[in-house]
Formats: structure tokens, sequence, C-alpha cells
């Protein structure tokens, strides 16, 4: 018999704490995706994130990093350096630098519409080599959605 569910919401300062404590303690964390920075791949509310405390971070990892203004960030590396790493979520086009420091987890898993995915399985690789692939033209796909889903709204009413 599965035993019961109880869902908290916290704030994520609240919540960081809570995150940080099972990961020092059990090795890794289970968060509730906020935000549509990480669109497609997750969406607001509906997708979790299993977490494991960041041993190393390589380019293509997805990491949860806290900005020096306090904000609790889920973005991709998109670059490695010395002592920084360049991150951009998978919806949107500006680059940020980070810390090294500032990563307080990584990515190991996720699951989406209750189906659990590893990133190592092969269609999580292929759509991160797909989708980093595609940053340089990414604004340009941006523009074309939005342009289509205007136009669709203008012809049918947005009763698609």
């Amino acid at each position: 018999m599965e035993a019961n569910k109880k869902t908290v919401t916290l704030p994520m300062e609240q919540l960081i704490g809570v995150v940080q404590l099972q990961l020092k303690e059990q090795g890794v964390a289970s968060l509730v995706v906020t935000g549509n920075s990480m669109w497609p791949l997750f969406r607001h509310m509906r997708d979790r994130v299993l977490l494991t405390p960041p041993a190393s971070c390589k380019k293509g990892d997805i990491v949860l990093y806290q900005r020096e203004n306090g904000k609790f960030v889920l973005h991709r590396i998109i670059k490695t350096e010395k002592e920084t790493c360049i991150c951009c979520g998978d919806n949107q086009c500006e680059k940020e630098r980070i810390q090294r420091d500032w990563i307080l987890a990584v990515v190991t898993d996720f699951e989406r519409k209750g189906k659990l995915y590893s990133v190592t399985s092969k269609g999580y690789r292929l759509y991160k080599r797909v989708w980093m692939g595609l940053f340089q033209v990414r604004r340009g796909i941006f523009l074309l959605a939005r342009g289509c889903s205007r136009l669709k709204n203008k012809i049918f009413g947005g009763k698609l």
C-alpha cells in the first residue's frame, strides 16, 4: 500500500534550507519546478527534479544556483570556465555568468507528467544535444513561434 504523500508549499527562501539539509543527509533532494525558464523541458508546477550535490558540473548539466541577489535559479550550463560557468534557461536567450560556488545542486533525474526520466537516457541526451545546438538561432525560433501564435489568434480568434 502506498503511503500518502503530503505536499507542503514554502517560499523558496525557506524551502532551500530543507533541500540543502536533504542533500547533506541523504545525498538527494526533490523540488517542484517553478517558473518557465526551462520550458519546453519543464513546466511550471507540473514537473519535479531530483537533485544531488554538485560534485563536478559540466556543459549541458542543469544546475540549481543562487544569484548574488538571493534568487534561486534552475538553468542549464552552456559553457564551463575555470572558476565560472555560463548558464541559460532553455526558454531564454540571455547568458548569465555565475561563480561555480553559487551552484547548490545538479539535476540527475526529472519527473514529467508523472513519469521519471534520467539525464543519462538516450531521449534526454538527444533533446539536450539538439536544444543546445540551436542556441545561436533560439531567438529566431522564439520570434517565429510568437508570430505564428499571434497569426493563429488573429485568424481563429484564439479558438484552436
